[in-house]
């Protein structure tokens, strides 16, 4: 990690786990060095930079140009390796961006139900994460974040704060079954949901 992110990283835990109670579970999953997808839920806007305090290296996350008109706000998250997209995530230039940033060895957050939803379901994934997945050869870590559409509930106490992160999907699994094209996209999309879907049921069973 940079200097400046290390500081970061380290005051917002603090913070986080003092204030929040925030937990976190199965980071031992995370790889130590290498281009890296970490393919999470999305159910607040809390939940990228929560998942940095949980990571514990630097993420690289895809956001909506309208969140850097403020320049101190923009300088903050800039600062934190948030990149400027003109449109969402999973159009033609975010998913070039994706594929550029895991290239070169970094993390970089992709949520693939493509926005925020609601927190008892998990939608249909967009076939996007398995475009950059299947470009790069990277792995795929699955997470989950619990309890961050309701941080005021977690502040009191109310409600848990959690991320968990399961095993990586390697990429020789996405060539297991085969297909071509949007077909592979979507299965290893799919896949990663599935995964996701596992670390939801052993949060929901540990309450």
């Amino acid at each position: 990690m940079r200097l400046g992110y290390r500081l970061s990283w380290w005051l917002t835990n603090i913070v986080a786990r003092v204030l929040l109670g925030l937990r976190v579970r199965g980071r031992e999953h995370i790889p130590r060095t290498g281009g890296l997808i970490v393919a999470c839920n999305h159910i607040s806007y809390w939940d990228p930079p929560l998942l940095g305090m949980a990571f514990d290296r630097e993420l690289f996350y895809l956001a909506k140009r309208d969140l850097f008109r403020n320049r101190w706000f923009a300088a903050l998250i800039k600062a934190h390796n948030a990149v400027p997209l003109s449109r969402e995530a999973f159009s033609r230039s975010g998913l070039t961006k994706a594929i550029e940033i895991v290239k070169s060895g970094r993390a970089i957050v992709i949520f693939p139900e493509g926005g925020r939803g609601d927190p008892r379901v998990l939608r249909e994934p967009k076939a996007g994460l398995g475009l950059v997945a299947d470009k790069t050869r990277s792995p795929v870590l699955p997470a989950y974040v619990v309890g961050s559409d309701t941080i005021k509930k977690c502040l009191l106490r109310r409600r848990s704060l959690k991320v968990l992160f399961g095993a990586p999907i390697r990429p020789e699994e996405f060539d297991t079954k085969g297909g071509e094209g949007k077909e592979r996209y979507a299965r290893i999309s799919r896949a990663a949901m599935e995964r996701i879907a596992r670390l939801k049921a052993e949060a929901e069973s540990a309450r």
